[in-house]
């Protein structure tokens, strides 16, 4: 509809532009700018699926974000939920799958994404920014973070 209706207006451009009215500067209305808070995750109530279209809608200005021990931590290069549905996650982890809640993140060594559950499954990232660092890939992540704490202490927030 909306290219049929292009198309019309291309072929009568000079009648429209004859009709053309300006808008009234004063009634018009602005959206805020969005800013790093609306980039926030939260896992625990979020989807894989508002996840991702968070990251999609915001990844081109602003990165999703949380945190980890303290440090603040956006996340880049989302991996498509499709394909994370397909990975079977539970033969890496190593602690009871009761203990796993929203926020536990696993380093997937073969597909060299950073895992994180939410509230209804997993998503995966391929980048990583830690507070005023450069951008790190997941693999540099897991050597000099994940790594170095405990199974049950690699949480984001």
């Amino acid at each position: 509809m909306g290219a049929s209706l292009l198309i019309d207006c291309l072929k009568d451009l000079n009648k429209h532009l004859e009709n053309s009215k300006e808008q009234d500067e004063s009634l018009a209305t602005k959206a805020p700018k969005i800013g790093q808070s609306a980039a926030n995750l939260n896992f625990s109530k979020q989807t894989c699926t508002e996840i991702d279209r968070l990251h999609r809608a915001l990844s081109d200005n602003v990165k999703v974000q949380t945190s980890w021990h303290g440090m603040s931590i956006r996340l880049d290069d989302m991996v498509d939920p499709k394909v994370m549905s397909t990975i079977d996650l539970t033969s890496l982890i190593q602690l009871k799958l009761e203990d796993i809640r929203p926020g536990f993140v696993l380093y997937h060594k073969r597909r060299k994404i950073l895992c994180v559950v939410c509230k209804d499954g997993w998503v995966g990232f391929r980048s990583i920014y830690i507070e005023k660092r450069p951008k790190m890939t997941a693999s540099d992540f897991y050597n000099g973070f994940i790594s170095k704490v405990e199974s049950a202490m690699t949480l984001f927030k």
